[in-house]
C-alpha cells in the first residue's frame, strides 16, 4: 500500500475521500503527489484518540483499522456527491517506516502551509452544547458586522434575555447574553476539549492561511472567530473605559467574572498565532502541557515554529530511531551552545513522592534536564527571566556535555547553605475563585514563611521589605511598593475586605494598605503554588557590608529543598539554583529559586569583589 517516497522531491500522500452517502462503508484512496507542484487539498487537525478503539475504513480497496475519532471525522468530512482530497497525517504517513515518518514530519509545515483550507476537527459530540452556542454567536456577530457597540452590549447587559432559535439549547427558550458568551469562553477552553492540549496543533494553526473549527456538523470559520475576539481585544485594552462601565454596571464582582469568562477568546489558539523564530525554550514552557502520543513530539512538535528549525546542531534533527532520553538531553545542549545560556536548566525540578530527591523515572534523565513529557507545572518563577538583570548578571557560560554519562559539567559559585526550610507551599495555582477560605490559605501560609524570616540572625522589622519582595519575587515593579508595608500592617482576610467583593468606590482606594495586602496576597498565590521558603546561611561575611538586607539570604525554592542544600550561581543563568551534593564533587540539581537580593548582578558582582569563589559543578 505504501511505496516509497521521494524525500528530494518533496513527496507526499494525499487522501481522497470517496463521495457517498452516510449508511455507506467509507471508502478512500491513496495517491502520491509532490509539494512541488502545488497540489489542491486540504489538511486535517485533529487527536488520534484511543489508539485501542478502532473501526474499520477502506483504504486502496483494503480494510484498515483507524482510531475511532478520525473515523468519525472521516465521516463528517465525506460529501454525498464529490470525493474530497485531503491530508490526514494517520493514513498519508507510512507510521511503520521511522525515515518516513521523520522526513515527512519535516515537511509538515509547507504540508499545512499549501493546504488550501486546514479542518480543525474536535470530536463528533458536542454535549454540553458549547459548539452550537459558539457557532451561534459568531454567527451573530458577523451579522451585526462585528460592530464594537453591540459587543459592548454583549458583555455588559448581563441580565439581558434572548431569544434564539430553539436548536442552538435544545428545549431552553431563553438565554442569558452572559451564559452565552461563557459558553463560547468553554468552548475554547483547553480543558473542554482534547483538541486543544494536542501539541501538534500549534504548528497546524500557525501555518494555515484558511481552516475551519469543526464539531460534528457544527462549522466556525476561522475568519469570524479571529474578529470577534479581536473586538473583545480592543474592548479589553489598557486605557479603554470598559473596566469603569463594568464596574459601574455591576460592580467588582461582576467585572472580575466577565473578565475570567473572557480570558479564553484573548488567549485562544485560533487568534494568538504562534510566529515563526520563537525561542525554542519559550515554546517548550509555553506549551508543556500540551500532549503527544510520542514523548519525542513534546519537541519535534514545536521546532517548525521554534530559532532552531534551520539549526544544524544534532540534538535537534527529527530522529526517531533516538530515545526520548537522547531527544531531551540533545535539546538541552543544543539550546544551551545556541543561546549561551543555562536558564534551561530552571525548567527542571526532579521532585517526586513526598519531596525527596529522586530521579525523574519517565526517561531515567539526569537531574539538569527538563521531563517535557510530564504535565507537572514549571515554576513560575521561569516568567521573571523577560526584561531584567539576573544574578549571573551578563555571564556566559562553560558548559560541558557527556551525554553516554548524563552528565553536566558547569562553572558557578556557591553563596550559602540552607540552614531552615519552611513547610511547602499548598496553594493552588491560577485560582478560579476569591473566596474567604482561599485567601485565608494563603495568608496561613505567608504567615508561617514569615516566622522562620524573623528568626534570622539580628532581625528587624524594617527587613519586612526584603520579605515581602522576596515572596512575591519582584513582582512589585517598583520596590517602594513595599517600603511603608511591614507583615503585621497586612491584615487577616475577613469579608470585609474579600478580593473581589470589596466595594470600590474610587481607584484611589487601591492605595489603602489593607487592599494592597490583598493585591499582594493575589500575586503571591499565583507566584507560590507548591514553592517552599528557605533562609540560608551566607558564606560572604556580614562585616562586609553595612546593609543588613544585603548580607541576608532568604528566598523561595522547589519543596524538594531540606537542610544542607546549597544555594549557588551558575554562569550564564538566570536564577540562583539548589544543588545537593552526592559526594565526589557530583551534585544533583533541584530546581531553581529565587533570592532577591542576589538578582539584578549583586551575585555576579560579590564574586568580582572577592566574597565568593568560583568553582565547577558535576550535575548528574
Amino acid at each position: 500500500m505504501y511505496s516509497p517516497l521521494k524525500s528530494d522531491e518533496r513527496q507526499i500522500r494525499l487522501v481522497t475521500i470517496k463521495a457517498g452517502r452516510w449508511w455507506s462503508s467509507l471508502r478512500c484512496h491513496l495517491t502520491c503527489v509532490s509539494l512541488n507542484d502545488a497540489p489542491h487539498y486540504e489538511a486535517l487537525s485533529y487527536v488520534w484518540g484511543n489508539p485501542d478503539d478502532r473501526v474499520q475504513v477502506l483504504l486502496n480497496e483494503q480494510s484498515v483499522g483507524v482510531t475511532r475519532n478520525l473515523g468519525q471525522a472521516l465521516s463528517y468530512l465525506r460529501s454525498p456527491s464529490e470525493d474530497r482530497v485531503i491530508w490526514i497525517d494517520a493514513l498519508c504517513i507510512n507510521q511503520e517506516d521511522l525515515d518516513e515518518r521523520a522526513s515527512q514530519v519535516r515537511l509538515m509545515p509547507d504540508i499545512y502551509r499549501m493546504a488550501w483550507r486546514v479542518v480543525s476537527w474536535l470530536g463528533a459530540k458536542d454535549a454540553r452544547g458549547y459548539a452550537t452556542v459558539a457557532a451561534w454567536i459568531v454567527s451573530e456577530a458577523a451579522r451585526n458586522h462585528f460592530s464594537p457597540s453591540w459587543v459592548q452590549n454583549w458583555l455588559l447587559d448581563e441580565d439581558k434575555l434572548l431569544n434564539h432559535p430553539q436548536s442552538v439549547l435544545g428545549t431552553a427558550k431563553h438565554i442569558y447574553k452572559r451564559a452565552c458568551i461563557r459558553r463560547l469562553g468553554n468552548f475554547l477552553k483547553v480543558q473542554n476539549w482534547e483538541y486543544w492540549r494536542r501539541i501538534w496543533i500549534v504548528q497546524e494553526i500557525a501555518f494555515a492561511k484558511d481552516g475551519i473549527l469543526q464539531c460534528g456538523g457544527t462549522i466556525i470559520q476561522f475568519q469570524d472567530l479571529n474578529r470577534l475576539c479581536e473586538v473583545v481585544e480592543e474592548w479589553l485594552a489598557p486605557g479603554n473605559d470598559f473596566y469603569v462601565k463594568a464596574m459601574a454596571a455591576s460592580g467588582v464582582d461582576y467585572m472580575n467574572a466577565l473578565i475570567d469568562d473572557l480570558l479564553p477568546l484573548r488567549h485562544c489558539q485560533i487568534t494568538t498565532i504562534t510566529p515563526p523564530n520563537v525561542p525554542l525554550f519559550a515554546l517548550l514552557l509555553r506549551y508543556q502541557h500540551n500532549l503527544a502520543s510520542d514523548p519525542r513530539d513534546k519537541v519535534y512538535g514545536l521546532l517548525a515554529l521554534s530559532d532552531m528549525v534551520s539549526s544544524a546542531h544534532l540534538g535537534v534533527q527529527i530522529d526517531y530511531h533516538r530515545s526520548v532520553r537522547d531527544v531531551y538531553m540533545g535539546t538541552v545542549q543544543a539550546i544551551v551552545e545556541t543561546t549561551s545560556s543555562l536558564d534551561i536548566l530552571c525548567a527542571s525540578f526532579p521532585q517526586v513522592g513526598k519531596y525527596q530527591y529522586s530521579v525523574p523515572p519517565a526517561a531515567d534523565l539526569p537531574t539538569w534536564t527538563p521531563d517535557w513529557s510530564s504535565l507537572a507545572e514549571a515554576p513560575n518563577i521561569l516568567t521573571l527571566t523577560a526584561g531584567s538583570v539576573g544574578a549571573a548578571g551578563d555571564s556566559r557560560p562553560t558548559a560541558e556535555f557527556k551525554l553516554d554519562e548524563g552528565l553536566l559539567k558547569v562553572t558557578g559559585f556557591c553563596v550559602g547553605t540552607i540552614s531552615c526550610c519552611g513547610t511547602a507551599s499548598s496553594i493552588p495555582s491560577n485560582p478560579q475563585n476569591n473566596s474567604l477560605d482561599f485567601y485565608l490559605g494563603v495568608y496561613d501560609t505567608v504567615c508561617s514563611w514569615h516566622r522562620i524570616f524573623s528568626r534570622i540572625p539580628r532581625y528587624e522589622r524594617d527587613l519586612d521589605k526584603l520579605f515581602l519582595q522576596t515572596i512575591a519575587m519582584g513582582n512589585s515593579g517598583d520596590d517602594d511598593a513595599f517600603s511603608d508595608l511591614h507583615m503585621d500592617e497586612i491584615p487577616r482576610p475577613s469579608p470585609e475586605y474579600e478580593l473581589g467583593k470589596t466595594a470600590i468606590k474610587d481607584v484611589s482606594e487601591l492605595m489603602d494598605k489593607k487592599l494592597l495586602g490583598s493585591l499582594l496576597l493575589k500575586d503571591i498565590s499565583n507566584l507560590c503554588a507548591d514553592r517552599a521558603f528557605f533562609s540560608a546561611q551566607n558564606i560572604r561575611p556580614s562585616s562586609l557590608t553595612n546593609q543588613m538586607d544585603t548580607s541576608v539570604l532568604v528566598g523561595i525554592s522547589c519543596p524538594g529543598t531540606r537542610v544542607g542544600d546549597l544555594v549557588c550561581v551558575l554562569m550564564g543563568c538566570f536564577l540562583p539554583v539548589i544543588l545537593r551534593p552526592l559526594g565526589e564533587n557530583r551534585h544533583a540539581f533541584l530546581g531553581a529559586a529565587y533570592v532577591h537580593n542576589l538578582m539584578n548582578g549583586v551575585a555576579l558582582k560579590g564574586l568580582q569583589n572577592g566574597d565568593y569563589t568560583q568553582h565547577s559543578f558535576q550535575i548528574v
